[in-house]
C-alpha cells in the first residue's frame, strides 16, 4: 500500500511537474505578446507626442503671421488717419514719399519698407486726392509680404463764410 501511494504520488508530482512546465511555457509566451503589445502602444504614444509636437510648432507660426498682419494693419490705420488728418493741400503728389506718422511697431516687421503715394483724380470740380499706404516686409521663410490700405481725401468745408 505504502508501494501504491508512493507511485501515486511520484505520478502526482510528475504531473505537477509537466503543469508547471506548461505554465512556464505559457508564461514566456505571455510575456513575448505583452513585449510586443508594449513595444506597439510604444510607437502609437511616439507617433502621437511628434505630431502633437508638430501641430504646436505649425500653431506657432500661424500666431506669428496673425501677429505681423497685425501690427502691419495698425501701422497702415496710423499713417492713414495721419493724413486725413492733415491739410488738404498739404498732401503732395507723389509715389513712394515716406509715412507722416509715428509707426509704433513697425520695427517688430523683418526688414520693413513704409511708403505713400498720393494721386490726384479730381476734375476741375471735384477736389479729390486718392492715398494709397503701403507697407512690405519680409516674413517666415523668407516671404515677401505686402499690404496696402487706400483711402480717398477730398477737401473740408471749415463752415466758416
Amino acid at each position: 500500500m505504502k508501494r501504491f501511494f508512493e507511485q501515486g504520488g511520484e505520478a502526482a508530482n510528475a504531473s505537477d511537474a509537466m503543469e508547471r512546465g506548461s505554465d512556464r511555457r505559457v508564461s514566456r509566451q505571455r510575456s513575448g505578446f505583452m513585449l510586443i503589445e508594449l513595444s506597439a502602444a510604444l510607437f502609437v504614444a511616439t507617433v502621437g507626442a511628434f505630431g502633437a509636437l508638430h501641430l504646436y510648432m505649425l500653431s506657432l507660426d500661424r500666431i506669428r503671421a496673425i501677429s505681423e498682419y497685425e501690427t502691419a494693419l495698425c501701422v497702415l490705420n496710423n499713417e492713414v488717419e495721419t493724413l486725413r488728418a492733415a491739410p488738404y493741400d498739404g498732401l503732395a503728389i507723389g509715389e513712394g514719399l515716406p509715412f507722416r506718422s509715428e509707426t509704433p511697431g513697425v520695427e517688430r516687421l523683418h526688414l520693413a519698407e513704409t511708403t505713400v503715394r498720393i494721386e490726384d483724380i479730381g476734375d476741375g470740380a471735384l477736389e479729390l486726392k486718392r492715398v494709397v499706404a503701403r507697407v512690405r516686409w519680409i516674413g517666415e521663410h523668407g516671404r515677401r509680404i505686402e499690404k496696402e490700405l487706400v483711402t480717398f481725401i477730398t477737401r473740408k468745408e471749415t463752415g466758416h463764410e
